[in-house]
């Protein structure tokens, strides 16, 4: 921010910087199915021959950083 200020809409790091949790299972198998992060499902599921479970909590979370990114931007 310091050496390119007109690259941002603010002078405060907390405006522009969101942390975003680790995906984990939810996001490894939304990628893996080619499947949108708010289209993927939570419950057992084969991905590329393994059984894998997405916990709906887990979702919800990633979900909601996500949506916590796209809020800021």
């Amino acid at each position: 921010m310091v050496a390119n200020p007109e690259m941002f809409s603010s002078s405060r790091v907390e405006d522009v910087v969101v942390n975003i949790r680790d995906f984990q299972t939810a996001g490894v198998v939304a990628h893996a199915r080619g499947c949108q992060l708010y289209a993927q499902r939570s419950g057992r599921m084969d991905v590329m021959g393994k059984r894998v479970q997405v916990k709906s909590d887990y979702l919800a979370l990633c979900v909601e950083a996500m949506q916590d990114l796209v809020d800021v931007l």
